[in-house]
């Protein structure tokens, strides 16, 4: 993933704080990379997902606990429960509390109910036909409060303070009892007995505000049935009269209320799901609006949040579509007219949604809760309304491999995919803005289940190289015109699972080492100096070798072979003499049911650590190189269910290589960031499509951080999640801000380390050492934008 070579600095310099350090920097390059970036906390990526339990039906956000950060209400609709979760500043969430409630809980609200300046909570319970009351104890967590009788079938629900006392009252929206009920609050949390006031047929969504500029607070309600919305003037006590309808039309099911035209008149906008319409009333400013303009939504708007996306003092709106599974943004222009801006992947299911600022960059986010799958996923705001999420391609039958890498030579990563059961294929060529056309397929050969990308022929295009399940290895090389020549077959051992690429014999051209899962061998094919490829040897290995890799395990400059083996729950260390011929293999416990490898220095010691997945248990291993190319025990770290395909690459930007792997059984990829050191953090999810079997990194937005790319086996897609990090590119080993890495910055470093300057805790643990050394040099070596 690294451009720069090594070499252009060498020196000798010594150490005097702590200790006589004799430190040799040799080897530093001084050109581009991407080290240089500040770290970014939270998520990574588009799509990340916190489990809620099952059938969130709606959701709220505000701070519970006192900390600044947005937390997330979610009422579980078929657990009886409802899921609290304290937000973490960055844009991620803990994990759900759950506190049970009535039955079939279907909306919630919160505020003060009992006047200690926390936020309590209450809920709407929809089989039960009750309000139930949490009461915060102060930290954000939960005590039972009391329990209220309230209409038939309460569908939704909003706390304000209805009669001027400065307590919150309760409204909710009954659906069979055709009705809201008003509930007013003593000032402890206590409610009086509900007051119903009839509405129109089907209540569904109901929301509170200051109609008519009288500072009494007054009640919007979708009714569905009544194709309608009804507005309750306040009588100025607590009282209301009669219900007015107006007729959007088409069944409105949510009503959200903002001043839309800046005319600062309260204005009201409905989601029609019939028509698949957002419904705009404008308010007069006297409790009533005026005729409905209308615009398209997604597929089954059910959700309504405002928010000023974009910074321009206009509200703009973000729309969760139950049947379309996203959420769709609309820029307002201030007059009240709305365009669509994005679109965004949510997931499936997506209820409810709504707006705040979750990473604490100053632009509100967005967060949209999905019933059929149990979670939140966050939208999260790049500044000036940019919102960003995942995308899905569809490619060929069963893809089963992918690699991202610039196969046009026009600066842009693309994408190439091996499709398992349609033998074919699937290129598709990126357009620099975190976009790609529609995938273009050439012919592979039987069963193509592994992929890498090299230029095997030494004329600067990269080619595709394919293992084929069933034949052997294909290589398809490049025509230097966005097409691929036909595939050119070669014979190896039984069941060939993967193939990696690499100059086994330093002759300078690119050779292959390909797994044979059913012959327990690698095969090594050495590279005729023009693409072709003969001299076949073949190498044991262990039991059911299922993943290669190629890499310099000992530092002796020549690139040696790992497998990884599924079967025995090895991994084969198979050492290159320096001559393209190679040792007997050594082998390593690893995991249960390895499937894959990769490397990286984890630790800072500068010796290559390895991963591999961990598929029977659920985890990701790593294995340390204790520096002679030998290999200690693995740590076990959590990873997900069914972990299979796992890559390495520094994706908070921190200096420490972090594991992303594809966890088959969940539908997603797990990001395991690394803590320093060595050792990572708990997993992050982030959705995918159906059973992700493989995944690639790269920079395909047009941003220096990385995104990724997955390929879904069972959905004959890939789903592309860009990076949502907006923390500001720097490059940290340019201690002297000239925009170039030299001795200079060397020099600076080694005088904070001498200070004991707190510049030169380069891997933040407090404490100024040789690790600190180590993380310069490493930052130092991959260079800077």
């Amino acid at each position: 993933m690294r451009s720069n070579g090594r070499g252009g600095l060498h020196m000798t310099v010594r150490l005097s704080r702590r200790a006589t350090c004799l430190l040799t920097v040799s080897g530093l390059a001084m050109g581009a990379g991407a080290q240089g970036l500040s770290p970014c906390a939270g998520p990574q990526f588009a799509g990340s997902f916190f489990a809620t339990g099952p059938t969130p039906y709606t959701i709220v956000s505000g701070d519970l606990n006192g900390d600044g950060a947005p937390d997330l209400v979610v009422p579980n609709a078929n657990t009886d429960q409802v899921a609290v979760m304290m937000g973490n500043s960055d844009g991620s969430f803990g994990p759900a509390a759950h506190y049970t409630v009535g039955d079939r809980p279907y909306a919630v609200a919160f505020g003060d109910l009992n006047g200690d300046g926390d936020p309590d909570i209450a809920v709407a319970n929809n089989l039960h036909n009750t309000m139930t009351v949490l009461l915060n104890n102060g930290d954000g967590t939960f005590s039972a409060g009391g329990t209220s009788a309230v209409g038939a079938r309460p569908w939704a629900m909003s706390l304000a303070d209805l009669d001027g006392d400065s307590d919150l009252d309760a409204v909710i929206a009954n659906n069979t009892g055709d009705n809201v009920s008003i509930l007013m609050n003593d000032g402890s949390g206590t409610f009086a007995a509900a007051v119903d006031y009839p509405a129109a047929d089907a209540p569904w969504g109901v929301a509170v505000a200051d109609l008519d500029h009288d500072s009494d607070m007054d009640i919007v309600v979708a009714c569905r049935g009544g194709q309608s919305a009804c507005v309750l003037l306040n009588n100025g006590g607590g009282t209301f009269a009669p219900a007015v309808s107006y007729d959007p039309g088409d069944q409105p099911v949510c009503v959200a209320i903002g001043d839309l035209n800046g005319d600062t008149h309260a204005d009201l906008a409905l989601g029609c799901p019939t028509t698949n319409t957002i419904r705009i009333l404008p308010g007069a400013g006297d409790g009533t609006f005026g005729a409905a303009t209308t615009f398209a939504s997604g597929n089954w708007p059910r959700a309504i949040a405002l928010m000023d996306a974009d910074g321009d003092s206009d509200l703009d709106m973000g729309v969760a579509n139950w049947l379309g599974n996203n959420a769709s943004v609309f820029a307002n222009d201030g007059a009240g007219n709305f365009t669509l801006t994005d679109q965004l992947d949510a997931g499936s299911g997506c209820i409810g949604i709504t707006a705040s600022d979750i990473d604490q960059d100053a632009d509100p986010d967005l967060v949209a809760c999905l019933y059929n799958e149990g979670g939140v996923v966050p939208l999260m705001n790049r500044g000036a309304g940019d919102f960003v999420g995942a995308s899905t391609y569809d490619v060929g039958s069963n893809p089963d491999a992918v690699v991202m890498v610039d196969l046009n030579n026009d600066g842009n990563d693309d994408i190439a995919v091996a499709n398992l059961s349609s033998n074919t294929i699937s290129v598709l060529f990126g357009n620099g803005g975190g976009t790609f056309d529609p995938a273009v397929n050439f012919a592979s050969g039987t069963g193509p289940s592994n992929l890498v990308a090299a230029d095997v022929n030494n004329d600067d295009y990269l080619d595709l190289v394919v293992t084929d399940y069933l034949n052997g290895v294909s290589v398809l090389m490049n025509n230097q015109d966005a097409t691929l020549a036909a595939p050119v077959a070669y014979a190896v051992q039984n069941a060939p699972s993967a193939v990696a690429a690499g100059d086994l014999n330093n002759d300078g051209f690119v050779d292959l080492a390909v797994s044979n899962y059913l012959s327990d061998s690698v095969s090594i094919l050495f590279n005729d100096g023009d693409g072709t490829f003969s001299g076949l040897v073949n190498r044991p290995a262990g039991d059911g070798p299922q993943d290669v890799a190629i890499f310099d395990i000992d530092q002796d400059t020549d690139l040696d072979i790992v497998v990884a083996n599924l079967i025995d729950d090895t991994i084969s260390v198979i050492a290159n003499n320096g001559d393209g011929t190679f040792a007997a293999k050594v082998d390593y416990p690893a995991a249960d049911g390895p499937n894959s490898i990769a490397y990286a220095d984890f630790d800072a010691d500068m010796d290559v650590d390895i991963v591999v997945s961990s598929q029977l248990d659920q985890t990701v291993r790593v294995l340390r190189n204790n520096g002679f190319g030998t290999f200690n025990a693995p740590v076990a770290y959590p990873a997900g269910p069914s972990p299979y395909d796992a890559k390495l690459l520094d994706i908070d930007r921190d200096g420490d290589e972090d594991i992303v792997v594809a966890l088959l059984g969940a539908d997603a990829a797990a990001v395991i960031l690394n803590e320093g050191l060595g050792t990572f953090a708990p997993p992050m999810m982030h959705r995918t499509g159906n059973s992700p079997i493989a995944l690639a990194l790269g920079s395909f937005d047009g941003k220096e951080r990385p995104g990724m790319v997955v390929a879904n086996v069972d959905s004959g897609d890939i789903t592309v999640l860009p990076n949502i990090c907006t923390v500001e590119v720097v490059c940290r080993p340019d201690l002297n801000g000239d925009g170039s890495l030299d001795f200079f910055d060397v020099q600076e470093f080694l005088n904070l380390f001498d200070n004991g300057d707190p510049q030169a805790d380069f891997n933040a643990d407090g404490v100024i050492d040789f690790f600190d050394v180590q993380r310069f040099l490493s930052a130092f070596s991959d260079g800077c934008p």
